[in-house]
């Protein structure tokens, strides 16, 4: 299976995934094998960082993506008036200082990309730098409208820019900049635990970066780290909280040969806030 055909798999389970989050009435097992598509990106990532011609590129790539999924979901939370459970707000449900912080993040998000679609080289402090914005960008919103608005969370590669620049300070720390490297991956990490992908998205890129040329070692790691989110050894719980089907991600890694296929980068880019957007809207006026 070429990264390709990998690909195309891995977006076809994580469509199903956020059909289970976004709808409450869809199959069960949705939610079941939108669990492997996170791991499988994220080794994809890993494996990206090391065969790029440009890590420069890459990273700018995933940055500007990250930026303006980051100015839609913003957006598209407004425009849907999505309470945190799921109802219908009114606009009297906020004040206006509310809507003047919404405002400023969203000028925010233009200037971020802009600057970054301008930058010629994206250091790894300016991406730290634009990285915690729209993280703090966030927790901001969320105090201005008293966390009543549903802010989309959904923004993958904004975990996946934290984990480059993660990656960039452990291949400084093997060149022996330790310190700064090591404060590098802290920031990072701590960067990358307030997305989406929480703490799961850096412990799988670690494990992915230390075990690349050691499958053994990387599919053992891979199931004691995924058993840690194991509910116990009831069958009802395990089925309740599935986030420990991430080890079913080893056969897919497994048949995974390597070879690039299909160049299917500007599709991904384009189609995963997309769907994105379209659920979200889908799952209000349905």
């Amino acid at each position: 299976m070429d990264r390709f055909k990998l690909k195309i798999l891995m977006t076809i389970f994580m469509i199903l995934g956020n059909i289970a989050i976004f709808f409450k009435g869809a199959p069960f097992w949705f939610n079941y094998v939108g669990q492997i598509a996170l791991p499988v990106f994220l080794y994809l990532l890993v494996e990206g960082y090391f065969k790029t011609s440009s890590r420069n590129n890459y990273l700018k790539r995933l940055l500007l993506a990250s930026e303006v999924i980051f100015l839609g979901n913003n957006i598209m939370s407004l425009i849907g008036h999505r309470a945190m459970d799921g109802g219908a707000l009114l606009l009297s449900s906020f004040n206006y200082t509310a809507y003047i912080v919404f405002s400023c993040i969203v000028i925010l998000a233009i200037i971020l990309i802009v600057l970054t679609y301008k930058t010629d080289i994206i250091t790894d402090k300016k991406a730290i730098i634009f990285i915690f914005l729209m993280v703090i960008s966030n927790f901001i919103l969320n105090y201005a409208f008293n966390t009543k608005l549903y802010i989309l969370p959904n923004n993958i590669l904004l975990s996946m820019s934290a984990a480059f620049v993660m990656l960039n300070g452990m291949v400084q720390i093997r060149t022996g900049h330790t310190t700064i490297a090591f404060i590098k991956v802290l920031v990072a990490v701590s960067l990358g635990i307030c997305t989406q992908s929480l703490i799961i998205g850096p412990a799988f890129v670690f494990i992915f970066y230390k075990c690349f040329n050691n499958r053994r070692d990387m599919y053992l790691a891979t199931i004691v780290f995924s058993a840690l989110f194991l509910p116990g050894f009831n069958i009802e719980k395990m089925l309740q909280y599935p986030v420990w089907m991430m080890v079913f991600c080893i056969p897919f890694i497994y048949f995974y040969n390597g070879e690039k296929g299909k160049d299917f980068r500007k599709f991904f880019y384009i189609f995963y806030p997309v769907h994105i957007w379209i659920l979200y809207l889908l799952s209000i006026i349905l």
